[in-house]
């Protein structure tokens, strides 16, 4: 009877996730990632950009040889004329000082953000996933991921 109750208590605290060893592992980690927020451009003054915010989730992949990144960003494009449609091709990168001078240290990413008649200011969001080798050994604060805006980016009347 009392093997039975032990038991019981035993797969009860184990269905409910209770017992006291099974936190022992550490979650994994993601790299941190810096928005780089530079002064508005002299040379186009046609827009202006900005990020003003991002989200990202992390997963480790290949028995944590690799991580897989997702970034979620949030631009703010205003622009001066608002009087006719005008296209914007808008460029970000993504950098991994770890990776320099390989190309995948930084990465360019852009996408196309369409202004109406009239429209002034634009939010506009996009989504990007990288894939980073992880090198046994080396702590995941090493591996630190910078966010910015291209200063060239395109545009069309």
């Amino acid at each position: 009877m009392i093997i039975r109750l032990f038991a019981l208590i035993f797969f009860t605290f184990t269905l409910s996730g209770c017992l006291p060893w099974q936190n022992l592992a550490k979650p994994l980690l993601c790299p941190k990632v810096t928005l780089i927020q530079d002064p508005p451009s002299l040379v186009d003054t046609r827009f202006q950009s900005s990020i003003v915010n991002f989200s990202g989730k992390c997963g480790y992949k290949r028995k944590n040889t690799e991580l897989e990144v997702s970034l979620s960003l949030v631009f703010d494009v205003r622009r001066k004329n608002s009087k006719d449609i005008f296209s914007h091709n808008q460029g970000y990168y993504v950098a991994m000082p770890k990776f320099y001078p390989n190309p995948m240290g930084k990465r360019i990413f852009s996408f196309p953000i369409k202004f109406e008649a009239n429209e002034n200011r634009v939010r506009a969001s996009d989504r990007v996933r990288i894939t980073i080798p992880l090198k046994e050994g080396t702590p995941i604060h090493e591996y630190v991921i910078y966010v910015g805006l291209v200063k060239s980016s395109s545009s069309s009347s």
